[in-house]
């Protein structure tokens, strides 16, 4: 991903420097490099959530299987 985006700024470099800086150039670079960093900027994001040990599965979630209080009732026919 890093390197496509690095291609792409530098042919939309070398393109506006051949259009003798040409504002629709300039306005391509400068929303694929606020877009670049915005990704990097997600992806670091995403990565320090996913590794933040709060946000983990807790491991103990089973059900009880005893049909104690955590059981659902279960409707009648004249409660439906």
């Amino acid at each position: 991903m890093n390197v496509c985006f690095f291609l792409l700024l530098i042919t939309l470099f070398g393109l506006a420097a051949i259009t003798n800086w040409d504002k629709h150039v300039l306005a391509l670079l400068v929303t694929s490099t606020i877009l670049w960093a915005a990704m990097i900027w997600f992806v670091m994001m995403i990565t320090a959530v996913q590794t933040n040990p709060e946000n983990m599965p807790n491991t103990d979630m089973t059900i009880p299987s005893d049909g104690g209080d955590d059981a659902l009732p279960t409707e009648t026919r004249k409660d439906q």
